[in-house]
């Protein structure tokens, strides 16, 4: 019997130290945890903790083992406890949400979940606290981001919709939707989106053909139509993704009805363009064709006269000199200067017209020897020694090489003119450049001009200046403009009264492959 004692008592002292073990091991996981472990008694006190309740609250374990649940909830008042104890079975599991105080009196929000429990005899509720305190902070930026994109959603002035890939059923739609469809919000919501389409086999075929996912599709032109049967024009745009494991795509769609109308009468305003382009070509050849018979006249009829006249003044000089006295001697070389200019101008006026009609050959041009060569032409000996030349580095242009020549000598011949009073004359010739254009300048230190009439400089018969100071007839600096403009370049001026004037003049840095107009 003695031996069955021990043998019982043995046991006994086994299961003990097997329980210590288990309470050990059972502590230590509980420690590691990082939710809050309370365990409480029947009347709302706290029993015991383990680290991380000391943690989230700021509370000592003692300090806790003297509260009970509602100093540290709140909400959790005794009448609620007893009733939630009341309630609870050994299978009850309690979760639900609640803010905890800690011991400086901030609210931490919480999930707990609790399980009733007998311990030595003792029925206890062990709870789990978890601080949610981020995952509140996500949820509140989740709902204000969704409130966000609900507010854009609405604002949005073409009609929105979100539907389902599989069924076609309309998800949502926003307000500009049931104002351009007249349907309720409630109804629309009750239709597909083949309901809504006057091509309901497109928007099938369309629904099929899904595209990958995140990508943006514009749909071709489709007809819609309204509550009252109104059929109209769409544009529609969208995009596929997925929600809530369901394929769907938000579609915008945009009444383009005034745009179509307006495209229409863009297309009408079009061939009435083109008929009046016509008309006005024609007009335009009729014109030209006219205006070579003027040059034509001006060319062979006005020129037999002054010729007559320039002559038989020549003959009134040269046969009746000895019975012309001084005055009559004036007046006949007066007549034969002027017929003389009136024939020059004749010359440029044609030159100016031909202008137009002269086709343009494109080829680099050196304008380097360019300008040399006229300079040679221009100037004598004797003027070089008056003169300051300076002529930097010019680079090669793409341009007609006789029509650049034409530009480069009525430059050239106004810097020498308009310097000619100059006891010390300085021409500059030069070049600048940018992205898209050579652009080169002559420079004088003549009389210059004032720069309020520079807008004159390049009309015909346009002059600055009396023409008993400075010969000329007012067409050289037109030519220029025109051949330049011809050559899709820039003419334009620089100067003040008596310090000097620049002409400047730019040309496109890469060959054009058309005619100038």
């Amino acid at each position: 019997m003695a031996q069955n004692l021990l043998d019982t008592m043995k046991q006994w002292f086994l299961k003990r130290r097997q329980a210590k073990k288990n309470l050990r091991l059972v502590s230590f996981a509980l420690e590691q945890l990082s939710d809050a472990v309370h365990w409480i008694d029947l009347n709302a006190r706290i029993v015991d903790v383990n680290e991380a309740a000391c943690r989230m609250l700021g509370y000592t374990r003692d300090e806790l083992l003297q509260l009970t649940i509602p100093d540290i909830d709140p909400e959790f008042s005794i009448t609620r406890f007893n009733n939630t104890w009341n309630s609870f079975t050994e299978t009850t599991h309690l979760t639900f949400e609640t803010g905890h105080r800690t011991k400086e009196g901030h609210i931490i929000p919480v999930e707990v979940m609790g399980s009733f429990i007998e311990f030595e005899g003792q029925a206890l509720l062990c709870t789990f606290a978890r601080d949610i305190r981020e995952r509140k902070l996500a949820e509140n930026k989740l709902r204000e981001s969704e409130e966000r994109y609900r507010q854009l959603f609405e604002l949005e002035s073409d009609a929105l919709f979100l539907i389902d890939n599989e069924t076609g059923h309309i998800l949502e739609a926003n307000s500009a939707a049931t104002e351009l469809y007249g349907y309720s919000h409630e109804e629309l919501l009750n239709k597909k989106n083949s309901d809504l389409s006057a091509e309901p086999e497109d928007t099938q075929r369309v629904t099929q053909t899904t595209p990958s996912l995140d990508q943006i599709v514009t749909v071709p032109l489709r007809f819609h139509h309204k509550k009252d049967g109104t059929v109209f024009p769409v544009e529609i745009t969208g995009r596929f993704f997925v929600q809530e494991g369901r394929s769907v795509h938000i579609a915008a769609i945009r009444d383009i009805t005034q745009r179509r109308q307006a495209e229409e009468e863009i297309r009408q305003l079009n061939e009435q363009l083109e008929q009046r382009v016509i008309h006005r070509t024609s007009q335009l050849e009729t014109a030209n064709k006219e205006l070579e018979a003027f040059v034509y006249s001006v060319s062979h009829d006005l020129r037999a006269p002054l010729r007559a006249i320039d002559g038989y003044t020549r003959i009134l000089f040269e046969d009746y000199e000895p019975f012309l006295d001084e005055e009559g001697k004036r007046v006949c070389s007066v007549i034969q200067k002027e017929s003389q200019r009136m024939g020059q101008l004749i010359d440029d006026l044609l030159a100016y017209s031909r202008l137009s009609r002269t086709e343009i050959q494109f080829v680099a041009i050196n304008m380097a020897d360019l300008v040399d060569s006229i300079i040679c032409e221009l100037v004598t000996t004797e003027e070089q020694e008056r003169i300051d030349l300076i002529i930097d580095s010019l680079p090669v242009a793409i341009g007609d090489p006789l029509l650049i020549h034409q530009v480069w000598t009525n430059l050239i011949s106004n810097a020498l003119k308009f310097s000619s009073k100059r006891e010390r004359a300085m021409i500059h010739v030069g070049s600048q450049e940018d992205d898209e254009n050579h652009i080169y300048f002559v420079q004088d230190n003549g009389v210059g001009f004032d720069t309020q009439y520079a807008n004159k400089l390049f009309g015909v018969f346009q002059r600055l200046h009396n023409e008993r100071e400075f010969e000329g007839n007012g067409v050289g600096l037109a030519i220029v403009e025109r051949v330049i403009h011809r050559h899709h370049g820039k003419v334009w001026a620089e100067g003040k009264i008596d310090r000097g004037a620049t002409f400047y003049f730019s040309l496109p840095i890469k060959e054009l492959n058309y005619d100038g107009v």
